[in-house]
């Protein structure tokens, strides 16, 4: 008969709970994302039905006679300036949560305060890395998103010097 393997007597209880605790965290955290993703995709759609009522409901025909016409100019600056704050937004709330969350025993309550706090007394850097991280992506987009292989290990391994350089 074999002994039976007691996790608390080896010591590897409180590590699995610990686990459990960030990835319940963390699936929260991406529910808010989602969440708010849901909340983009349903205001748009209502913006662009309520704009084009008699353009018919196909990909093309939005994009060449709403955004591309100029003819509609004034909703499309509103829409991508909405947009961008929302993009804003969502980077203020998950710039260090993420992170904070992956190396301290947080909740996504306190990650997202603390991380607009963070946003909040460092603006300006933020700003550019915001802005770093929006032309790097879109560079690997471009490149038909091989670039992306070599930029995402990049961006992510500055991101967690960022935070350990703006929380500890």
């Amino acid at each position: 008969m074999h002994p039976r393997f007691d996790l608390a007597a080896h010591g590897l209880l409180l590590p699995a709970i610990r686990r459990i605790a960030i990835s319940q965290s963390l699936a929260f955290f991406g529910l808010i994302l989602s969440l708010l993703m849901l909340f983009w995709e349903r205001v748009s759609a209502v913006a662009f039905a309520l704009v084009a009522i008699d353009t018919p409901g196909q990909a093309s025909a939005y994009l060449s006679d709403i955004l591309l016409s100029g003819e509609h100019l004034t909703f499309t600056l509103a829409w991508l300036a909405a947009g961008g704050m929302l993009a804003l937004f969502v980077f203020a709330l998950s710039v260090v949560a993420v992170p904070m969350m992956l190396d301290h025993d947080t909740d996504v309550a306190t990650a997202m305060l603390t991380s607009l706090r963070v946003c909040a007394l460092n603006a300006g850097p933020l700003a550019l890395w915001a802005f770093l991280l929006v032309d790097l992506t879109l560079f690997g987009f471009a490149t038909l998103l091989f670039g992306l292989v070599l930029i995402m290990p990049i961006l992510g391994h500055a991101s967690w010097h960022a935070y350990r350089d703006l929380v500890e």
